[in-house]
């Protein structure tokens, strides 16, 4: 028999181009992928050369068996409701629920994934510190809007004094008295907002990521 170690043969019957009926554990794992994503298609390759294609599903590459079972020098002899046979023409047949899994699935880009899960961490710490200056500001803007207020009473008493030739006023004074009530204005203005959104933002970040998840179990 020729050498099959480290590859995991998947039957499903879209694959293999029959109807077929499956033992429980493999009818059970077949469920899981009804509806499920193909997140890619592969072009397969034994010894260099090219065998066909094989989808990327949930982070596992389902490949086509009668095809790989020939190009590996075994046969599929027999397919029936119970089971689908191999054999290495040398007198021996092997189930393919049999066959022994010595190596692991083909899986599609690991690291790649691992790396886009760890920009989205990245991304997430970001989006949370902006969101914590945002509720920060928003829970302070009483406080806030009482320093604009002082501003402005300060603003007229200034102005008053400019009228009556008083000393208070001065125009850098009050021009900064301006500028601070602009800028405290346009923050809270901001974080209103900018808060929603940030949010929002973080829950599409969290879905990807645990999609991202996903392809990898």
């Amino acid at each position: 028999m020729k050498k099959y170690n480290g590859v995991t043969l998947i039957l499903l019957g879209f694959v293999l181009g029959v109807s077929i009926s499956y033992a429980p554990q493999l009818e059970a794992a077949a469920s899981k992928l009804l509806g499920s994503k193909v997140g890619n298609v592969l072009q397969v390759k034994i010894d260099d050369k090219n065998i066909g294609e094989g989808a990327v599903i949930n982070g596992t590459t389902y490949v086509p068996l009668r095809v790989t079972a020939n190009e590996m020098g075994l046969e599929v002899t027999k397919v029936d409701s119970k089971e689908v046979v191999l054999s290495s023409g040398e007198g021996s047949e092997v189930p393919v629920n049999d066959i022994p899994n010595t190596g692991s699935p083909i899986t599609d880009n690991s690291d790649k994934i691992r790396t886009q899960i760890a920009e989205i961490d990245s991304k997430i710490s970001q989006i949370n510190v902006k969101i914590k200056y945002a509720e920060d500001i928003l829970s302070n803007k009483p406080g806030l809007l009482r320093q604009i207020e002082r501003n402005k009473e300060t603003m007229d008493i200034m102005l008053t004094a400019k009228e009556s030739g008083g000393s208070l006023y001065t125009e850098s004074g009050y021009n900064q008295l301006v500028q601070d009530n602009e800028k405290t204005t346009k923050t809270i203005n901001d974080a209103e907002r900018d808060l929603p959104i940030l949010k929002q933002q973080l829950v599409d970040l969290e879905k990807q990521k645990t999609d991202l998840e996903t392809q990898l179990k």
